[in-house]
């Protein structure tokens, strides 16, 4: 899942830059495309070079586009779907860093019952036992996580 303005690195297309930013655009479906990506939010950048070269990426992809509030100037109807669902079982989620941010997340994944692996710096075992979290190595986080998290320092 993108949230959006994925597809420039600026907010100003010129001579200069445009087709270098049309050729990230592509680079950027592509590798969306390669990994499997959910869903792609229409954001500000994504617009830049008009609705034309939008649909012309769109129409061109396998990674679907979502987008609650553009609307066609003609008919009013919205250009996107407004969301997508995806359901997913049996999925694991990796922590690494079991600090506040780490923890927050943790509890906004309860809901979704999702299987948690998490490791710190600091022995976590009684928060881990407490909240239904598999303490582990980071090599273990890497290799049985389908996404992890990463809320350490940099």
């Amino acid at each position: 899942m993108d949230s959006g303005d994925l597809f420039f690195t600026t907010n100003m297309i010129t001579s200069f830059n445009r087709e270098s930013q049309e050729y990230r655009a592509g680079i950027m479906l592509e590798g969306y495309e390669k990994i499997g990506c959910d869903a792609l939010n229409v954001g500000y950048f994504e617009l830049l070079l008009g609705k034309e070269f939008l649909m012309e990426k769109v129409n061109n992809t396998s990674v679907p586009f979502i987008s609650a509030n553009l609307r066609s100037s003609e008919t009013g109807e919205l250009l996107f779907p407004p969301n997508r669902i995806v359901k997913r079982q049996d999925l694991t989620v990796g922590i690494i860093g079991l600090g506040n941010i780490g923890k927050e997340m943790v509890r906004l994944l309860k809901p979704f019952q999702c299987n948690i692996l998490a490791n710190d710096i600091i022995d976590q075992d009684v928060y881990c036992k407490k909240n239904n979290v598999l303490q582990v190595t980071k090599e273990q986080v890497y290799k049985e996580s389908d996404i992890i998290s990463l809320q350490v320092p940099l």
